[in-house]
């Protein structure tokens, strides 16, 4: 379903309803959904997309979804065969879903659903997706200078929270 400002409340809950229920995620419309569309690379901090899953379900009672696949995927294999953090992020999890594929039309989806989403990078800036998202992370990369660059250009659209503390 597509929706635009007009028909945003309406085209959100049933995009997201339609992604819980065919995930077999719990279908609540009040249960945050937070998804991962990614290349699985070291890059992007894999095991920063690992505390934010664990920390999103088990910590706040939110749904986490995970898309991509990469030559750092193992960090998601365990929990992904129900080992590893007590099984509770295997297959019958109803508050994550990982997914080691990519598929375009599933990940359309998921934006669409999504209450947020992550998109972790340790050096490098992430690009078209910085158009009129809440931008929150370090000063790696290109990121302190495309933030403001972008917030000169859009600031109707656009905030960006940039801190120096180095997460690991």
């Amino acid at each position: 379903m597509n929706y635009d400002a007009g028909s945003f409340r309406e085209g959100k809950r049933v995009c997201k309803e339609f992604v819980q229920r065919g995930l077999g995620l719990d279908v609540d419309p009040s249960t945050p959904l937070v998804i991962c569309v990614t290349r699985l690379v070291p890059q992007k901090g894999v095991h920063l997309i690992r505390r934010a899953l664990v920390h999103t379900c088990r910590d706040l009672g939110g749904q986490f979804v995970l898309l991509g696949t990469g030559h750092a995927d193992g960090e998601f294999k365990g929990l992904l065969s129900g080992e590893g953090e007590g099984g509770e992020f295997g297959p019958a999890s109803t508050r994550a879903r990982i997914m080691l594929l990519y598929s375009e039309d599933l990940s359309h989806q998921l934006y669409g659903a999504a209450d947020a989403v992550i998109v972790p990078s340790l050096f490098e800036p992430c690009g078209e997706l910085l158009l009129g998202w809440l931008v929150v992370g370090g000063g790696g990369g290109g990121r302190r200078e495309e933030g403001r660059e972008r917030e000169r250009r859009e600031t109707s659209c656009l905030l960006t929270f940039l801190f120096s503390k180095k997460y690991k």
